[in-house]
């Protein structure tokens, strides 16, 4: 028993020597704050935190102080004027006769009629449907005039090139044997800006949103086909062939190009006639019948 007393007391006194004075050693030379000195300094930050904090909201009033009272004065003017142009309205309501009134108050209520009639209309999608019945009917006329095209086509191909113009030459002539026809075709002529309207403003705007479809397809072709190029980089060969437009576009965009090119060359032959003096008084005898005076009427 003493033995073994010994030895624990040996155990114990090397484990304090060789352990627990280096750890003592190593924590002194850490240098841990005590108790009282952190708490010290704990209180002594969240004061300064404080001033800072009262510093910072003292520099943002500074700085938006005037902000801040013009938005007021801005707020006061505002709801004077408001005030004012309240009464003002309130005055000349209440000098108003009742007729008046009561047209003012149809109109208001027709146009909150048309507005929940709008929301009936799209959540029933009408429209569509308008849309998609007319399309299907224009499509069996168009159908039906290939068809009769294709037919005259077999007998005489010139006779199915003319077929368009003879018809409307027909229906001019027509309307020209009519009283009322003639007083309509001088009237949409001479009273209204039609034929720049026809030969013009709408084949312009008809032209611009074919580009427009052009140049949307075109984007999106040139954009699929980087992320392509980006995605097959490991690919030795990659297909040169360019994209085509659908054709159905191919066909509008020919088709204006045609148009305009024969605008312009009728455009350019009327114009090159109202410089001749003798052609030019055969043909446009008054100034309504000249070409350019429609043109001028546009400006």
């Amino acid at each position: 028993e003493g033995i073994g007393n010994n030895a624990m007391s040996d155990f114990v006194s090397e484990f304090r020597d060789q352990v627990l004075e280096p750890v003592r050693h190593w924590l002194l030379e850490l240098q841990f704050p005590s108790m009282t000195e952190y708490q010290s300094i704990w209180i002594q930050t969240l004061l300064d935190v404080q001033k800072a904090s009262v510093s910072i909201g003292y520099l943002f009033y500074l700085t938006f102080r005037p902000l801040c009272i013009c938005g007021m004065l801005l707020i006061r003017y505002l709801f004077q004027k408001s005030q004012q142009v309240a009464i003002q309205i309130w005055k000349f309501q209440s000098s108003l006769d009742l007729w008046t009134i009561s047209m003012e108050l149809a109109f208001l209520v027709t146009l909150t009629l048309v507005y929940f009639l709008k929301r009936y209309i799209h959540s029933k999608r009408y429209i569509p449907r308008i849309q998609l019945y007319l399309k299907k009917k224009q499509q069996v006329v168009i159908h039906n005039c290939m068809k009769l095209m294709d037919r005259i086509a077999q007998t005489s191909s010139l006779l199915a090139a003319l077929l368009p113009h003879v018809l409307y030459v027909v229906l001019a002539v027509a309307l020209q044997f009519t009283y009322y026809g003639r007083s309509l075709t001088r009237f949409l002529s001479v009273k209204l800006p039609t034929i720049p309207l026809l030969m013009i403003w709408l084949p312009s705007i008809q032209t611009i949103l074919s580009i427009a479809q052009f140049k949307y397809w075109y984007n999106n072709v040139h954009s699929r086909q980087i992320t392509t190029t980006s995605s097959s980089k490991s690919n030795t060969k990659i297909s040169s062939t360019q994209p085509v437009p659908p054709e159905s576009l191919q066909l509008q965009l020919q088709e204006w190009l045609m148009y305009w090119i024969v605008c312009s060359f009728f455009t350019a032959l009327s114009t090159l006639l109202t410089y001749l003096p003798l052609i030019s008084g055969l043909i446009f005898p008054s100034q309504e019948d000249d070409p350019n005076y429609y043109y001028s009427r546009m400006n």
